[in-house]
C-alpha cells in the first residue's frame, strides 16, 4: 500500500503534533530535574550503571515499538498475522510507547548535556557521570545503539517488509 502525497502530509502533521510537545517536555524535564537525577540514579538497584542501562534499554525499545506500531497502522497488510491487533489496542500501545520514550529521554538528555568545564558541578548528571562514573557513558551509548538497532530490525522483519501471498491464508 502506497500513501498518496496528501496522506503522507497528513500523517507527518499528526506525528509533529505529538512529537514536538513531547520532545520539548523531555528537554524541559531534563533541565528541571537535573539535580534529582543523580540522587535517583545512586539509589537505583545496580547504582548509576543500573539506572542508566534501564533508561537506555527502555528508550531504545520504545523507539522500535513506536516504529512498529506506526507501520502496523500505515500498512497493516505487511504485518505478520500473529502481531495484528485491533485499533484501540494499537492506540493504547502507542501511548504507552510515547510516554516511555519521553520519560526516558529526560535522563538521556541530561546525560548528553555536558557543557561543564573543569569545575563542573557533580550534582548535574552529565558531570557526575563524567567525573565519578566514567565507564558508564560509553556503555550506555553502546547499549542504546544496539537496543535501537535490534528494535528497528524487528520492525522491518515483522511489520515493514513485503509479505508473499499464500493461498488459503
Amino acid at each position: 500500500m502506497e500513501l498518496s502525497e496528501a496522506e503522507q502530509r497528513k500523517l507527518n502533521a499528526k506525528m509533529l503534533k505529538v512529537m514536538l510537545p513531547g520532545l520539548v517536555a523531555s528537554g524541559t524535564g531534563s533541565w528541571y530535574f537535573r539535580d534529582d537525577l543523580v540522587v535517583l540514579s545512586q539509589s537505583w538497584p545496580g547504582g548509576v550503571m543500573g539506572f542508566m542501562l534501564t533508561v537506555v534499554v527502555l528508550g531504545g525499545t520504545s523507539i522500535g515499538s513506536l516504529c512498529g506500531l506506526v507501520c502496523m497502522e500505515v500498512a497493516p497488510e505487511r504485518t505478520v498475522s500473529w502481531l495484528r491487533m485491533p485499533s484501540p489496542v494499537r492506540v493504547v500501545a502507542l501511548v504507552v510507547s510515547l510516554v516511555t520514550l519521553f520519560m526516558t529521554l529526560v535522563p538521556i538528555l541530561a546525560a548528553m548535556s555536558g557543557r561543564g568545564g573543569v569545575d563542573c558541578d557533580t550534582s548535574a548528571l552529565y558531570c557526575y557521570l563524567r567525573d565519578e562514573e566514567p565507564s558508564v557513558l560509553p556503555v550506555i551509548w553502546i547499549v542504546y545503539g544496539v537496543t535501537t538497532a535490534v528494535g528497528l530490525a524487528c520492525v522491518y522483519f515483522f511489520t515493514a517488509r513485503e509479505r508473499e501471498e499464500v493461498d488459503g491464508c
